[in-house]
């Protein structure tokens, strides 16, 4: 029984059941074989089982031909993936261009050959394997990676990952209104997340910046380039170029936007640079209002969706119920509702991060410490 469940799954479709007798003798030694007999009972087994590992296709059937049950197959991102082998006494040349660009991948002719047929079908499983294996790689580097850049970004300089907690809070209750794949938010999330980490070369800079102490010319130039170098440390992850695109125009207000970018590096990038500018009017004095009403010139260009969202989130009722929580019971997700200061006098943390499991765990240390921080934390949550 687990042998044969170990065994990847081969889906045979054709309407001539001498064709699935001759399939099903020379594949039921190696693979576990299921058979239809026409394109919609086809369908109705993939979408039952999406754990089939290949498809063989007949292309000639009634009421549903080949081409039509593969076109559907690859219209479907849940079964896209499934590599299709057409089998067919046709051999046109035009007929094996057709399958191709309906998205087979290999194409068997009539009549059967078993160690042909077994070639090409161990062939595309070990492909497909091979894909899963990397696509599984990419995963845990990008995990990996994303961790590793966080972790780093959090000891240097626990004050860009505050801001970027702020920032974060508010752009999770935006993501709902802007036009884009909800498949896509990870994207500008992540880019949020990783918005200042150009700047971890820069503390000296980055000081004078959040007192407003006034910086050079000199260092006004040299912080204006973190989002590229930001983007170019980022861009070197799987998957991230989107990431990089957005964290490369935080400081470029949309007007400045040339008109073919994706939509989501788009408003990802006008997103993040409205609360990064937003985050910074607060941390200047300005009330929320004040600065929602200087954000919302057309001089600046963002889209309406996203000013409106933010106007709609501040003038909003919401009740904040404050507790206190022992830094033990600290749990990522909280937010401080004061600064928390060492005993010395120095700011440790200030009111409104979020806090992340590195955050808890530099907060647990301190408490623990001789001349740290008192053990009990003032949190606020969210209600209403």
């Amino acid at each position: 029984m687990g042998q044969e469940e170990n065994k990847p799954k081969i889906l045979i479709v054709d309407d001539v059941p001498e064709n699935i007798y001759i399939l099903m003798g020379i594949l039921k030694d190696r693979y576990t074989v299921m058979a239809a007999n026409n394109g919609a009972r086809a369908l109705k087994i993939v979408e039952m089982d999406p754990s089939i590992g290949l498809i063989l296709l007949d292309i000639m059937m009634p009421d549903m031909d080949g081409y039509t049950v593969c076109n559907t197959l690859k219209a479907d991102p849940t079964l896209k993936a499934i590599p299709v082998i057409f089998i067919s006494a046709m051999s046109d040349l035009l007929d094996i261009v057709k399958g191709f660009e309906m998205g087979a991948v290999d194409y068997i002719t009539k009549p059967f050959h078993p160690q042909e047929v077994l070639v090409r079908v161990n062939t595309h499983l070990e492909l497909q394997n091979a894909k899963s294996d990397l696509q599984t790689l990419l995963s845990k580097t990008l995990t990996g990676s994303i961790k590793v850049l966080v972790e780093i970004l959090s000891f240097v300089s626990p004050p860009l990952v505050e801001k970027s907690n702020r920032i974060r809070r508010f752009a999770r209750e935006m993501f709902q209104v802007l036009p884009i794949n909800s498949q896509e938010v990870w994207i500008i999330d992540l880019a949020i997340m990783l918005s200042h980490i150009g700047c971890l070369s820069m503390t000296d800079i980055l000081k004078k910046k959040s007192t407003n102490a006034g910086m050079t010319k000199d260092e006004q130039t040299r912080y204006e380039q973190h989002p590229i170098i930001g983007a170019d440390i980022v861009a070197k992850i799987p998957r991230m170029e989107d990431v990089a695109e957005i964290i490369s125009r935080q400081l470029i207000y949309p007007v400045r936007y040339p008109s073919n970018l994706p939509d989501v590096v788009y408003y990802g990038s006008s997103l993040l640079n409205l609360l990064l500018s937003y985050d910074d009017l607060i941390t200047f004095g300005h009330t929320p209002k004040l600065a929602v009403s200087k954000l919302i010139d057309p001089v600046y260009g963002y889209p309406i969706v996203i000013t409106d969202r933010l106007y709609r989130l501040i003038n909003q009722d919401v009740y904040l119920r404050r507790h206190i929580v022992k830094s033990d019971k600290l749990v990522a997700g909280m937010v401080l509702n004061e600064d928390i200061v060492t005993k010395t006098g120095a700011t440790l943390l200030t009111k409104g991060t979020e806090l992340t499991d590195n955050l808890i765990q530099m907060i647990q240390r301190f408490a623990n410490s001789g001349n740290g921080i008192h053990e009990n934390i003032s949190i606020m949550e969210t209600e209403g």
